[in-house]
């Protein structure tokens, strides 16, 4: 299921990075309208957008890697989300001491950062096999 989901994601992603910003800037962000996101920002989300679709669809080694790399970020949002959200104010925006977060957004970083943590634990668990994600992409190509 949650390799559906993160190809889900990922053509979100790269087929509507300035909404998805544009969405996320006003749930996490309480002074958007102050902030100056940087010029690469929208390009490296579409890219983002389209490496976690063609993990998703590759499956495999591909697939498990990607997790891996979301995984250790979930850890790091889930321990600390507050820091964790500094960083990616200060990689994503022009002065980003000015980013103020939504105080329920920290808690949702935490939430969703143990929540792929998880999911890349439970893929580890089954040794990286990713078969059932396969067989429910294939049962949903056989579906009318």
């Amino acid at each position: 299921m949650s390799r559906i989901a993160f190809a889900i994601l990922g053509a979100v992603l790269a087929v509507f990075p300035k909404q998805t910003l544009a969405v996320y800037e006003s749930l996490a962000i309480e002074n958007r309208d102050e902030c100056t996101r940087r010029s690469w920002v929208g390009p490296a989300v579409r890219v983002e957008g389209v490496v976690i679709l063609a993990a998703s669809l590759l499956g495999g080694k591909t697939y498990q890697r990607l997790l891996d790399f979301v995984g250790a970020a979930g850890a790091v949002a889930l321990a600390a989300p507050k820091q964790y959200l500094g960083v990616g104010g200060w990689l994503g925006y022009q002065s980003s001491g000015t980013v103020e977060w939504n105080s329920r957004f920290i808690t949702v970083a935490r939430s969703l950062g143990g929540l792929v943590l998880l999911s890349a634990i439970r893929s580890h668990k089954r040794g990286g096999n990713d078969a059932a994600a396969t067989e429910e992409l294939a049962a949903d190509d056989e579906s009318p």
